[in-house]
């Protein structure tokens, strides 16, 4: 029930009291639909429930279609509980069909159709994409699924999606369900999309000049068509989008055949001279086994581990440069296998004995987890901070957090070795704390294809431009040194790309995976999906990264004996050089 508070905390009020009574409108809205969503999930609701919740929802609509609750704004005008009319909507298109109630799942849909297209809607614009967003939405519904085919749903869906003026471009012609097995017609449009998708949006051809994308086409045409499983059409797949050499452009399996076929004991390994060591020390259940750090694994199921880790893995990833190629095989896959299949590690320990261990891939056995950042005064006196992803705010305002004492210390070492990326901007905002002017700190360009451009034999221009970064509030002065290494990623090389343009201090460590850019994001037959590299990123001065890697201004690597000592060459250095004079 509407409780009485709601309908008077709108009148009368000052602005502090109209964002309160935004707040509590929204806590009450957010409430209501969530009570919904808990009954309409249940497989154990009754009709009854079921059908009592969707009266409750309508009665949530016609809430928020109050005058005094459609007034309620954000700070930049926007109705929000008003415009949540149009998910109510969605849930009770979800509940109907659930009832199996076609008439009132079409006549809702069409109902949703008309919010979203009127004069007061706010899916305009920029943001028309939100119809498909809809329309698959609904369509994704297992109980709206189940209606289908029916053409009157389809064609009210349909309309829905035509609002969106590239529309066109979020359909795929193809069941992308996790289902057991995958038809003739549709392994070979999975291929044609990949293929697709790559010739009109993939920015980096350039970096393989001598591809024929479309001979490589026509090569695994036959090869998908001919596939003895689900497996091995993925496997093709991944082969295929691997000839374009690019980490941000790939395949990822469907979560059924990841669970089944590609299971990777937790173990912290890397690939260190010519040798895979674990570089961490494991988790206790690892270490009941017999693991500890600077263990060499000098064989898998009877196999050398590093012509293992080539002939079981380097066809199936994608990679831009040799060191990233070398961080998917000998770290993220090599252990990787059949979930009922145990994997036999010939270990040679640290005190020189040698000794197999056979490790359950269905035991899940806990890993080790790094910390988004990390910060601490070395013994000499020295601030280190790690940030070891850009996946969400944590490691910004953990710097920002640790200034003072950075500022006390007077001298700073950054390791990004670990950081394996997300949003170039938490970078972004740890730099703006060491710089005192704008810098300009990568060139980025996309293609841009005009049909009639091309029916005229005249070249479409890229569309790009430059990103900045300008100076924070707080600054720290003093020297600062960087490390990096071949985990060092995507976002994480976008930092990297903008300290070097800062001419803030210097770089150490190895160079970088060398990928970055916006991948673009497809679904493929059978549940799993793939994506594009559609951005061209180098640095504001021109320097190519992608593809090679940011370049250290002190190339230095661990070893398998320093890993042994629980030494680290490349902070020793950082330290060394931090403090010179």
């Amino acid at each position: 029930m509407i409780t009485a508070f709601i309908a008077a905390i709108a009148i009368g009020m000052s602005p502090q009291d109209s964002q309160s009574a935004l707040d509590k409108a929204w806590a009450y809205e957010q409430a209501q639909r969530n009570l919904a969503g808990k009954v309409l999930n249940d497989d154990e609701a009754t009709e009854a429930e079921v059908r009592q919740t969707l009266k409750d929802l309508e009665k949530l609509i016609l809430y928020c279609q109050r005058p005094d609750i459609k007034d309620l704004k954000t700070s930049d005008g926007t109705a929000m509980l008003y415009y949540q009319i149009n998910d109510i909507l969605v849930q009770m298109i979800g509940g109907y069909a659930r009832l199996k109630d076609l008439d009132t799942t079409i006549k809702l849909t069409e109902r949703l159709s008309q919010n979203l297209t009127a004069p007061d809607s706010w899916v305009k614009g920029d943001k028309r994409w939100m119809f498909t967003n809809y329309a698959d939405t609904i369509l994704n519904d297992e109980d709206v699924a189940k209606f289908l085919p029916n053409v009157k749903l389809e064609a009210v869906v349909a309309n829905l999606r035509r609002n969106d003026p590239d529309y066109i471009f979020s359909t795929v012609p193809y069941s992308v369900a996790d289902s057991a097995d995958i038809s003739t017609s549709d392994r070979i449009a999975g291929l044609s999309m990949i293929w697709s998708e790559a010739k009109y949006n993939f920015a980096n051809f350039r970096l393989v000049p001598i591809l024929d994308w479309d001979a490589a086409y026509q090569k695994y045409l036959p090869l998908v068509i001919a596939a003895n499983s689900k497996y091995e059409y993925y496997n093709y797949l991944r082969e295929f989008i691997g000839y374009l050499k690019d980490s941000h452009t790939d395949v990822a399996l469907p979560a059924s055949l990841s669970a089944k076929m590609e299971v990777r004991p937790s173990l912290p390994v890397v690939r260190v001279e010519n040798s895979v060591v674990i570089w961490l020390e494991p988790s206790e259940a690892f270490q009941k086994l017999g693991f500890h750090r600077g263990d060499v694994i000098r064989k898998i199921d009877g196999v050398d581990a590093i012509e293992y880790g080539r002939k079981t893995w380097a066809h199936r990833i994608s990679s831009s440069t040799p060191q990233d190629a070398d961080m998917r095989m000998y770290s993220y896959m090599l252990l990787c296998g059949p979930v009922d299949s145990p994997v036999k590690l010939e270990v040679e320990h640290t005190d020189g004995s040698v000794n197999t261990v056979s490790v359950d891939r269905n035991a899940k056995l806990p890993g080790v987890s790094l910390p988004t950042s990390d910060f601490k005064i070395l013994p000499d006196g020295t601030a280190y901070f790690a940030f070891n992803t850009c996946r969400n705010d944590a490691p910004a305002e953990a710097f920002t957090k640790a200034l003072p004492e950075i500022q006390k210390a007077g001298r700073l070492i950054i390791d990004c070795r670990m950081n394996d990326g997300g949003n170039g901007g938490v970078g972004y905002t740890i730099l703006s704390h060491l710089i005192d002017k704008s810098v300009d700190a990568t060139k980025w360009e996309t293609n841009t294809y005009r049909p009639s451009f091309r029916a005229w034999h005249r070249a479409s221009d890229p569309y790009g431009g430059t990103s900045t970064v300008a100076p924070g509030k707080t600054r720290f002065d003093g020297p600062v040194v960087v490390l990096c290494g071949p985990r060092t990623f995507s976002a994480g090389e976008d930092f990297l790309a903008a300290y070097k343009m800062s001419k803030r201090g210097k770089l150490i460590g190895m160079p970088t995976g060398g990928s970055t850019g916006q991948p673009l994001s497809f679904k493929l037959p059978g549940g799993g999906w793939a994506r594009v590299c559609s951005k061209r990123d180098r640095m504001a001065d021109g320097t190519e990264f992608v593809g090679k890697g940011v370049q250290p201004d002190v190339k230095l690597w661990t070893t398998v004996e320093a890993l042994r000592k629980n030494q680290d060459p490349v902070l020793e250095e950082a330290v060394r050089q931090v403090n010179k004079k």
